[in-house]
């Protein structure tokens, strides 16, 4: 994986303490060009390994480009856990 920066690796930990915590809604915003995608992956593989690769889990975007990105992100770190990358246009 890509190192991340102090503030990358500090969101991906929060992300994953989310995930592990009781509450059900949360929203992350974050600059452009921030590395969101790079971020989303982190956190999913630091999930997955804490949790034996149980967890589904489901990425949903507004935007066809955010998905690709993501996708990209997934493909270049060779993720080890089966990851199925489905890409639709609900518009």
């Amino acid at each position: 994986m890509k190192d991340l920066n102090f503030i990358q690796k500090k969101i991906t930990n929060k992300i994953c303490e989310f995930f592990d915590a009781d509450v059900e809604k949360a929203k992350l915003y974050l600059p452009v060009g921030f590395g969101k995608s790079v971020i989303i992956v982190s956190a999913i593989r630091q999930i997955m390994k804490n949790n034996n690769n149980e967890p589904r889990i489901a990425v949903l975007s507004r935007t066809r480009m955010i998905c690709g990105q993501i996708e990209s992100v997934f493909m270049e770190e060779e993720c080890n856990f089966g990851v199925a990358l489905h890409i639709r246009d609900l518009t």
